[in-house]
């Protein structure tokens, strides 16, 4: 708004109030974690780039033991039954001197091992399986991501229905990402309405059903 003053006996008296700009904006949030969603969120080809890992077999390949951390393999979805690992002289021994994340492919050589040591060179073995997905590259889309239509549907906390439909509007994340395997995981959106000036309602319409 602008406000307009009068002067009146030595003081400023505001006496009106003129809009000069309009905003009407939503925010939500979303537990649906779909290639298209993430697009959205992370501002990336919303179709995304499919990631696929064929299974197959890593043979003898040597790693350098951190001890107490993570070791990243050159593979995720390890077949646990397959997966060895050596000093070069003696057989490690899993949950004595290493634990592994078979599912995201980590190896952790623990500090409590008699055999390993720190950046010791370690040989390991295994058996990976097949998984695909989506690949995304955050940032990769400039600019202002422009929907050409919008159609919005929320059940209210009395049961009440909330619609709103137009044809402009720019959508873009609203805050971190949320990523549990307790409580929901969740991605916030802020949605804004653009006027449309071949819309006799610029703004679309917002209807509620009772």
């Amino acid at each position: 708004t602008l406000d307009h003053f009068t002067a009146w006996s030595g003081s400023r008296r505001r006496d009106r109030q003129d809009v000069i700009s309009e905003t009407f904006a939503l925010e939500f949030t979303l537990d649906e974690f779909s290639a298209e969603n993430l697009g959205l969120f992370f501002a990336s080809s919303a179709d995304a780039i499919d990631y696929a890992q064929a299974g197959g077999s890593q043979g003898s390949t040597s790693i350098t033991a951190i001890l107490g951390q993570s070791n990243k393999l050159s593979h995720r979805s390890i077949t646990s039954s397959t997966f060895t690992a050596s000093d070069g002289t003696n057989s490690l021994i899993e949950g004595t001197d290493y634990e592994v994340d078979y599912e995201l492919g980590l190896v952790t050589f623990l500090k409590t091992s008699t055999l390993v040591t720190a950046s010791e060179a370690i040989d390991i073995t295994y058996d990976y399986g097949t998984i695909d997905g989506e690949r995304f590259y955050p940032g990769s889309l400039t600019g202002v991501q422009e929907l050409d239509s919008f159609y919005i549907a929320v059940i209210g906390n009395q049961g009440e229905v909330h619609e709103w439909t137009g044809v402009k509007a720019t959508i873009r994340a609203n805050g971190p990402m949320s990523i549990g395997d307790s409580d929901w995981s969740s991605l916030p959106f802020r949605i804004e309405i653009l006027a449309s000036t071949s819309n006799t309602q610029p703004y679309g319409t917002y209807t509620v059903y009772r």
